[in-house]
């Protein structure tokens, strides 16, 4: 049996653990009085020792675990407040914003209710609104998030985060179509921080988003001159330099986007997306071996990225390398089957070899996840026609096979929603859905193909580079029917293996003998892993695999 506490049975014990809560309630003050924080917490945990139901012991603690941004025990103590006092506006005004910074939405909106409720005077309390401006902003209410930033600044115009807020203004505006108004507000916000020497963070983010919205106004200079800007107050970091090749390559200028995005990989050659943006560059240009060096690294620094397989598939495609593009695209389709350019240039390859049943299911399948369907439905009533033996004359595309799509490309730059803080952490892969449509598959200002290869196109409407990558979903059933062999059925253990039912290529229709593609350059391009000086990173076999 368990021995009470002496407090529990004497009392001189109570009065003694009373002083005791008395002292360190007092020591507690005092620390917190001069900034200490490790002491204010240790000397309020002391309180909590004598007394766990002491709401100002509690309040202090969450503040100071809010404070040092360890959000899930600063909410417990806020929440054992409004346990105690329902009517506690100021803890419940703390456990909302404690709920938005661990993305618990829903509670969030429910606190701050309570906060506002149970005192009518929170209403004009600027930390206040200030969360809820964040609530409505993570929601995607923006005009009420607008109208919380706004009454932050006018309850208290000094308000210690106002530069943040009138940032966040800017933002919104951005996001709302006001171009103008965003520029505006954004470039008030620059002179506010340059006058105030504030840290050179703020001010990238603040050239990020002003280059951001020249950009969606299609002033492309002052968009460039912007990120340069961001490139110059950040010489170590290799995102504004692959921002500005990004923008380049989007708009082809070729040379200027291989010029940045050369200094970007030697500032971070870990980083795979630059490596990735410097291949397309050498694509476009049809620089073959730089592109495939580039390719090379991608892989090596970021192989779980479906679209550098299935840009390495385009290139093999171009070279005639026709089963090591097989190979890459199976790869890509290992690790994202939901990427409707991989299952395009998957039918496209068995549509060069004459393998119309293959083809045909891989192009149903792309215009499943969003390729333009106008040609898709021409080329598969040309492969229709072409089964049956009927003349194909004066048929879209009857002379040859269409070349290959490259994946749509996104922006390297953190995300342009809002400033990175501690409730809103950058995505490395962005979801994104396909657009629907289109007029066709358009040129993407590539030169024209050698050897009579079509180079690759853009497959989806509208610009390439606005169309964010596709990371898709679980993969789906009956992608495909099977009618060949598995590709690389000897890939060494812990390599992403091909999907079990994407065919084989038939060696007769790679037009070489011996099914060696003509003009093919293996020797020279190999699968990027099977290089000693670049190895694969070992990955985990997919489910099933042993």
């Amino acid at each position: 049996m368990a021995t009470p506490k002496m407090e529990e049975t004497n009392p001189l014990g109570r009065q003694l653990s009373a002083a005791n809560e008395e002292a360190w309630l007092s020591l507690g003050r005092i620390a917190e009085m001069m900034g200490d924080d490790e002491n204010t917490l240790l000397a309020y945990e002391k309180v909590l020792s004598h007394n766990r139901l002491n709401a100002t012991a509690l309040f202090a603690i969450g503040c100071c675990y809010e404070k040092v941004e360890d959000y899930t025990k600063a909410a417990d103590c806020f929440r054992g407040l409004v346990s105690l006092n329902e009517q506690n506006s100021d803890a419940w005004g703390h456990l909302g914003y404690c709920c938005l910074m661990m993305n618990d939405l829903t509670s969030a909106h429910t606190a701050y209710q309570y906060a506002m409720y149970n005192n009518p005077m929170s209403q004009k309390d600027p930390n206040m609104w200030y969360g809820i401006g964040q609530l409505y902003e993570r929601l995607g209410s923006l005009e009420h998030a607008q109208e919380s930033f706004e009454a932050v600044l006018r309850f208290e115009p000094n308000f210690n985060m106002a530069l943040e807020v009138k940032f966040r203004l800017g933002i919104i505006a951005k996001q709302r179509g006001d171009y103008d108004g965003a520029l505006e507000r954004l470039k008030s916000v620059l002179h506010d921080v340059q006058a105030n020497v504030q840290t050179t963070e703020m001010a990238s983010d603040i050239w990020t988003q002003i280059g951001h919205v020249y950009e969606l106004k299609d002033e492309i200079q002052l968009a460039k001159s912007s990120y340069l800007k961001v490139a110059e107050l950040n010489p170590s970091n290799a995102k504004p330099l692959q921002q500005l090749g990004w923008l380049c390559l989007k708009h082809s200028e070729h040379p200027p986007a291989i010029e940045f995005l050369k200094k970007a990989v030697s500032i971070d050659p870990q980083d795979g997306k630059g490596w990735y943006l410097l291949g397309r560059c050498y694509m476009a240009v049809q620089e073959f071996e730089e592109a495939y060096d580039s390719y090379k690294h991608a892989v090596t620094t970021d192989s779980q990225n479906p679209n550098v397989w299935c840009s390495l598939g385009v290139l093999f495609y171009q070279l005639n390398q026709h089963l090591d593009a097989l190979d890459a695209y199976s790869r890509a389709i290992n690790i994202n089957p939901n990427i409707c350019e991989v299952w395009y240039n998957v039918g496209t390859l068995y549509d060069t070899c004459n393998q119309t049943s293959d083809a045909r299911d891989a192009y149903q399948k792309a215009a499943e996840l969003g390729a333009d369907a106008q040609f898709i439905r021409e080329r598969l009533e040309l492969l229709r026609v072409r089964e049956t033996g009927q003349s194909t004359i004066g048929m879209a595309g009857a002379n040859s096979a269409p070349g290959p799509s490259e994946p749509p490309t996104t922006s390297p730059m953190p995300t342009f929603s809002s400033r990175p803080t501690a409730e809103t952490q950058y995505q490395a892969q962005q979801q994104g859905t396909p657009s629907q449509g289109g007029a066709g598959p358009q040129p993407n200002g590539a030169p024209p193909a050698s050897q009579g290869v079509p180079m690759a196109h853009m497959l989806r409407g509208g610009n390439p580079g606005d169309v964010p990558m596709s990371m898709g979903s679980a993969p789906t059933s009956n992608a495909m029917s099977a009618s060949g062999p598995e590709t690389s059925s000897a890939m060494p253990r812990g390599m992403p293996a091909p999907p079990q039912r994407l065919a084989g290529l038939n060696p007769k229709n790679l037009g070489g003998p011996g099914g060696v593609p003509q003009g093919g350059r293996r020797d020279r391009f190999p699968i990027p892993m099977s290089d000693p000086k670049h190895q694969h990173p070992s990955l985990q076999p997919p489910p099933g695999r042993r």
